[in-house]
């Protein structure tokens, strides 16, 4: 069965009330340079959030990723900042 969504939230929202997250803590790991309304996405559904940091060339730092990525992060949220 396909689902299609009118926005990533829509697709995120579906994704986090299935079976499989359903249950799981409710920690993730966001980039920091992101729109304030994914921010508040995961605010509202009361995640515990961290930031790992976007380099000057728009791609994550990795070291930064990795030193951040502990066993109380469950989600982690990587974004394509317009292919660059």
């Amino acid at each position: 069965m396909k689902n299609y969504f009118i926005n990533s939230r829509s697709a995120l929202g579906f994704v986090l009330k299935s079976k499989k997250y359903r249950n799981l803590s409710k920690s993730i790991l966001l980039p920091d340079y992101i729109c304030e309304e994914v921010v508040d996405f995961f605010d509202k559904r009361s995640f515990s959030i961290s930031f790992y940091k976007i380099k000057n060339n728009l791609e994550a730092d990795l070291k930064d990723l990795k030193k951040k990525k502990t066993e109380k992060i469950t989600f982690i949220l990587f974004f394509n900042f317009f292919s660059y």
